[in-house]
């Protein structure tokens, strides 16, 4: 058994490693003075590309990107990207963790394609990103002060045309609330790659949130079933915090859903870690009786309680100062309960090397977040992968003390078997004593009974519990089918995605030669005018309309998808270019007259789209491109139109 576990650990070691070289980014391109050569890169076969190196740094300055197209002579500094408030001070020793500024990259290409896309992970606490002299989004508020600047963590995704060999990015950013000036490096591909990043990333995320959260209700219904038993209770708990963890890290799913304050999602983190700690070392002492000392115990517990006491009633520059202490507690603990484990295991403790697995594929994701908070570099916050694996460990610990209860039990019964076939030996043998021995005959055969008994009720208490786990496997599978049908969707307008529709494309392009299609891309005009106007939440309110109206203008053959932002796009099956033409002409003057009252305004807006015919002799990529075309001709002569592409 001792050399299984061995093995068992060996192989969790060893892949995790391994997965740590995986994805170490020595290999790729560094700027150099402001500059990214990547006309050597292949991204078909590596991938996106982290946009690491020196950026051009402009300190406490808001430079646009006219300005330096109009020649601004100024002087920049060097940042190295990924950078945290360290990395500043080099440049200037009294910046004191606040600082906004403007950061410049321009990015040399060869032939990776008209389609690009931007994800920008963290950039200070708020910024705002311009490519190609055009501005694309702003997470939070941009300013020069507090007063000016509002922070919000939340990843965004930008794309854009190329637009010959270079792209010029840039970046306002400020960080006046939560003075770490950390910054991670920015994500730069194809849209196609950005987009199926983000998905597959969103999708591991709800998976694991999903994962984590029904394991967590499934051990808390085992301790309410065995309330003696309160390993089940400490561990549902840490499954709780961790998949709570995941909604507000890697891809910030809660952040996308619920606009909050920062420091609400800030909070959870904090709290996550702080009670994350307790929950674990509560788990670990409960599970094996007496591993830890008693007040080492106690000691986490009051910590954790205290620091998310101060982190609920406080701001995170306070709570945040005791972030580092509380790595160097987390150090020593989890140092100290390995010792512990691994002398357990040593000793043949028993379940000792079912736990020790689970505790080191947690504790090398938990080192890796650590480095990861502290430096912003590695492969990112990992700690739920740990977890799930640390689930798994304790689901086979589950399995085997479930299979040590069933031989014990047939054990029970042999025993059982064999004390009634001597007592009938002894009946044929002995009849003269009969008499003698009756009383003691019942007793024992009471004693059998009342053990019979107790069998049964825990045969009964274990099938009970097999079919609670076959239900938390059904809930699990739901879960999973639910995030699959989210990936597909837009979760505002409840269209098809850029990702779903673009699966069926390549599906329908199977049987393109034997029909004709009409690929309509279409785009709302001075949509931004609306929401700096009247607001996002009206912004909304008008998308959601217009998804509305265009569902009902085709027919039940046809697709509507939600392309992206305000761009949506049309798929008319046997359907001409002209006839397209007619169709789209009516939707376009019914968004015309549409309107939509909002505090007793009556807003209307306007769409352009362009169009183009596939009937097999082109790929639909370049069908789509050539509706992007004519819609951006529409754009171009004026709006409010509808143009039939070549």
């Amino acid at each position: 058994m001792r050399a299984k576990y061995a093995i068992i650990i060996l192989i969790i070691l060893v892949t995790a490693i391994s997965f740590c070289y995986a994805m170490d980014n020595s290999d790729m391109p560094m700027a150099q003075k402001g500059v990214l050569d990547l006309t050597s890169w292949d991204f078909t076969k590596n991938g996106p590309v982290l946009l690491n190196g020196e950026w051009e740094l402009y300190l406490n300055q808001f430079i646009d990107p006219e300005d330096f197209k109009n020649g601004l002579v100024v002087s920049p500094e060097y940042i190295r990207f990924p950078a945290t408030g360290g990395d500043f001070e080099k440049l200037d020793p009294a910046i004191n963790n606040k600082a906004y500024a403007t950061f410049r990259l321009r990015v040399k290409l060869n032939d990776l394609g008209k389609k690009l896309g931007l994800k920008t992970y963290i950039m200070l606490s708020s910024y705002k990103v311009f490519v190609n002299d055009e501005f694309k989004a702003e997470v939070g508020k941009v300013g020069a002060s507090k007063e000016e600047s509002k922070p919000y963590y939340m990843n965004s995704q930008v794309y854009f045309q190329k637009d010959g060999d270079e792209v010029e990015i840039i970046y306002h950013a400020s960080d006046f609330h939560l003075n770490d000036l950390s910054i991670r490096s920015p994500v730069f591909g194809s849209d196609t790659q950005i987009e199926k990043q983000a998905s597959y990333n969103l999708g591991k995320d709800m998976f694991l949130f999903g994962s984590l959260f029904i394991m967590s209700i499934y051990h808390f219904g085992l301790f309410a079933k065995r309330r003696k038993e309160k390993a089940p209770l400490y561990f549902g708990l840490l499954c709780l915090l961790i998949a709570l963890r995941t909604l507000v890290t890697g891809e910030r799913f809660l952040e996308q859903v619920v606009f909050l304050p920062y420091e609400v999602y800030s909070k959870i983190g904090y709290i996550s870690a702080f009670m994350g700690l307790p929950a674990f070392i509560n788990f670990l002492d409960k599970t094996i009786n007496k591993l830890l000392w008693e007040k080492a115990v106690r000691i986490t517990n009051y910590v954790g309680i205290a620091l998310t006491s101060v982190t609920l009633l406080t701001s995170r520059k306070f709570y945040d100062a005791f972030l580092n202490p509380f790595f160097v507690l987390v150090a020593v603990i989890l140092l100290y309960a390995l010792i512990r484990l691994l002398l357990a295991f040593y000793r043949r403790t028993r379940y000792a090397g079912l736990v020790l697995v689970g505790f080191l594929a947690i504790g090398v994701t938990v080192v890796n977040d650590m480095i990861y908070q502290n430096k912003l570099t590695g492969i990112g916050s990992i700690v739920p992968i740990g977890v799930f694996l640390f689930i798994f460990s304790q689901s086979y610990l589950l399995a085997s003390k479930f299979s040590s209860a069933f031989n014990e039990a047939e054990k029970l019964t042999a025993e059982n078997q064999s004390i009634l076939s001597e007592l009938k030996e002894l009946n044929a043998g002995l009849e003269r004593k009969v008499e003698e021995r009756t009383e003691e005959l019942n007793a024992l055969m009471l004693e059998l009974e009342s053990s019979n008994m107790d069998l049964k009720e825990s045969m009964d208490q274990l099938a009970l519990e097999v079919e609670e786990h076959k239900r938390a496997e059904k809930e699990i599978s739901a879960a999973y089918e639910k995030i699959e049908l989210m990936s597909k969707t837009d979760y505002l307008t409840k269209l098809s995605n850029r990702r779903d529709i673009f699966e069926r494309m390549q599906k329908k392009e199977q049987h393109a030669a034997s029909m004709v299609y009409s690929v309509i891309l279409c785009d709302i005009d001075h949509f931004k005018a609306v929401n700096d106007s009247y607001g996002h939440s009206v912004g909304d309110k008008m998308l959601e309309k217009i998804a509305d109206l265009l569902r009902s203008a085709v027919g039940p053959d046809d697709s509507v998808a939600r392309w992206g932002g305000e761009e949506f796009l049309l798929l008319l099956k046997n359907t001409e270019g002209h006839k397209a033409y007619e169709i789209v002409e009516q939707i376009r003057k019914s968004i015309e007259n549409m309107s939509l009252l909002e505090d007793n305004n009556s807003i209307s807006i306007t769409m352009t789209f362009g169009i183009c015919q596939f009937d097999g002799t082109a790929s639909f990529e370049s069908c789509i491109a050539k509706a992007d075309k004519a819609l951006y001709a529409g754009k171009k002569s004026g709006r409010n139109k509808v143009v039939l592409g070549e």
